[in-house]
């Protein structure tokens, strides 16, 4: 029986094949280190439509304040807790969406400096959505308010 070598041909497919996956996988993954979400390794929906964005998706956001490494950019996944129509009530340092408390804010960050605060009554415009994260330390829209949909890096899918 004879053994048959891969043709050149293949063997230039084959490898561009791992080269497309190796450029590809990262650009699709993310792995949270924070205790901000629940979750550690996401799936990434690029350029996600107006109807993924919806309550309780996870997303990925780039921010950029003096509170977080002094205004050096990050992308971070937090989820939307409230979206473009629905009421969200600020009551002291607690947040409600359509009634139900979904965030309470804290006065000083881990620094011990003062944390700005986002004051809304109203209903949250179409365009927009109020993100947060599942730690108490999250800096997210309670601090920096909404985030306009069009700013939406990507959807994330919890894989673990």
């Amino acid at each position: 029986s004879e053994t048959r070598k891969p043709s050149g041909l293949r063997l230039i497919l084959f490898m561009g094949a791992l080269v497309a996956a190796g450029m590809l996988i990262p650009s699709r993954f993310a792995v949270s280190i924070t205790p901000s979400t629940e979750h550690r390794i996401f799936f990434l929906k690029k350029r996600p439509s107006t109807g993924d964005l919806k309550k309780g998706a996870y997303v990925m956001l780039d921010i950029r304040s003096e509170y977080v490494d002094h205004g050096t950019p990050h992308l971070v996944i937090k989820r939307i807790a409230c979206t473009g129509g629905e009421v969200l009530n600020t009551v002291g340092c607690s947040f409600y969406c359509n009634g139900r408390e979904i965030a309470v804010a804290k006065d000083l960050s881990l620094k011990g400096e003062d944390l700005p605060r986002f004051r809304y009554t109203g209903e949250i415009p179409s365009d927009s959505v109020f993100v947060t994260g599942q730690h108490r330390d999250s800096f997210d829209s309670r601090y920096f308010g909404f985030l306009r949909k069009t700013e939406v890096k990507a959807v994330a899918y919890p894989l673990f």
